[in-house]
């Protein structure tokens, strides 16, 4: 089970765990995507998909995981998506509830790969319970728009649960010549002073390299 997370929105973290659920499936294993972020999911309009059932139909009405899941057109029904369907004012405490456990366990059994897409952790904790289960957190990183403060947030609130992220899948990084490589470093951003990601090779001078 990956989880797929960041520390802002539009850092990319939706098509990047879109992708690699993709990718699993044409590589012919069975794969389970979870919409896990339900303050703004973007699975179905990414993918062309409905469903009638969703992430609050498993969680609080009892409805079978399998039967919840949509298989996206082309993949063989290598991929099924749990799409969100939630619209509540506890939010925030709806992965906390006993069933989600039971909702890990029934995708494990039904897939090789379970692949979640969260909100960013660094701006709201509630999917947080999913990345203590998880196998693995991945966290993905935008050139010019990831700010190195929150990059920060979001690993000492991963390190403060125990958790260590497998590492960073980073979005927007040029495409390299054929002899040439750069470093990806925290630079001074023009907007509010505020240090971001951004691409280059340094010129002297210390930054922070990633």
């Amino acid at each position: 089970m990956i989880l797929v997370t960041g520390s802002s929105p539009s850092e990319g973290k939706t098509t990047t765990a879109v992708n690699l659920a993709s990718t699993l499936a044409i590589a012919g294993t069975r794969v389970i995507l979870i919409e896990a972020d339900l303050r703004r999911p973007a699975i179905g309009s990414a993918l062309n998909l409905r469903a009638e059932y969703g992430v609050a139909s498993v969680l609080l009405e009892s409805v079978p995981l399998e039967n919840a899941l949509v298989p996206v057109p082309g993949l063989d029904s290598n991929l099924r998506v749990l799409l969100a369907n939630y619209e509540g004012g506890w939010i925030s405490e709806l992965f906390s509830l006993p069933t989600t456990q039971n909702l890990v366990a029934e995708a494990r059994e039904l897939a090789d790969y379970v692949i979640l897409d969260t909100p960013p952790l660094a701006d709201v904790v509630d999917a947080l319970p999913l990345a203590e289960q998880a196998d693995d957190v991945v966290v993905v990183a935008r050139i010019g728009k990831t700010h190195l403060k929150k990059l920060d947030q979001l690993g000492e609130l991963l390190a403060d649960n125990g958790i260590k992220p497998a590492g960073i899948v980073l979005i927007g990084t040029p495409r390299p010549g054929r002899s040439s490589y750069g470093y990806y470093l925290g630079n001074r951003a023009p907007e509010g002073g505020r240090e971001v990601i951004r691409s280059g090779a340094p010129r002297g001078g210390k930054r922070t390299a990633f």
